[in-house]
């Protein structure tokens, strides 16, 4: 389900429902509960400025791995969910914490503060998150829009017509943020307060800038685009993907 590369260059590998999967020297090993973890089904991994590993569990919260031990958030320490679906850690070292039925978690210093729509919230998921540079947070929903929070406050942004899809991922490159929605088309840029759709086929399911500006665009059933400099390239299994 995910992929990262940590510091010391190990990979690690959220399987589903198989346990956490890290990858040195072209050895892979699983692992599972029997390790210790508190659960086989990890769906998200995160590395933050400390060189920690944080994981989000499809059912069991979120966990911080360090120096051969995971110390574990969830409901029982005042998380609003068991159920992670993104997590990112601000500009002040602080970590928003995403979840797919209870929206969003601010940690701080160990304590924790939760947004949900009674708090301005376009739903109770908390999908793709990213902090842009004049410090707000971004937050995707299941229910096609955007919340930025900004000192306490909540605005949200609802993509046009009658479709509500996720919003699984959100990025910023050296100017414009980019949502990808998941649906045809979906991805968009804000402008003026509304979102603009650039016309691509397949259902966005992640983003990521490179060092050079270019936006990658993985989608379903339409493999991965490139888009630099207002052209896109798009890679298949013609170009060698293993599928769409």
């Amino acid at each position: 389900d995910c992929l990262r590369e940590d510091g010391d260059g190990t990979l690690w590998i959220a399987f589903e429902k198989l346990g956490l999967g890290r990858m040195r020297d072209h050895n892979l090993e699983l692992l599972t509960r029997s390790n210790g973890l508190p659960s086989d089904n990890p769906d998200w991994i995160f590395e933050d400025r400390e060189r920690n590993l944080w994981v989000g569990w499809a059912d069991a919260g979120l966990s911080m791995f360090r120096d051969a031990k995971f110390t574990s958030f969830g409901k029982a320490e005042g998380l609003s969910s068991d159920s992670i679906s993104s997590v990112i850690q601000a500009a002040d070292g602080s970590f928003w914490v995403g979840t797919f039925d209870a929206g969003v978690n601010h940690l701080v210093n160990g304590s924790v503060r939760v947004y949900s729509a009674a708090e301005g919230l376009a739903g109770k998921s908390a999908l793709g998150i990213v902090q842009s540079r004049d410090g707000s947070i971004w937050i995707g929903s299941g229910a096609g829009a955007a919340t930025r929070m900004k000192d306490g406050r909540a605005t949200s942004f609802r993509i046009s017509g009658p479709l509500t899809p996720e919003l699984p991922a959100i990025v910023q490159d050296r100017g414009d943020l980019w949502f990808g929605f998941d649906m045809p088309n979906g991805l968009a840029r804000l402008r003026d307060g509304h979102f603009e759709q650039i016309p691509l086929e397949g259902r966005v399911k992640a983003l990521a800038v490179a060092p050079n500006g270019a936006l990658w665009i993985a989608s379903y059933l339409h493999g991965l685009s490139e888009l630099k400099d207002g052209v896109f390239r798009h890679y298949s299994v013609n170009e060698g993907l293993s599928s769409t």
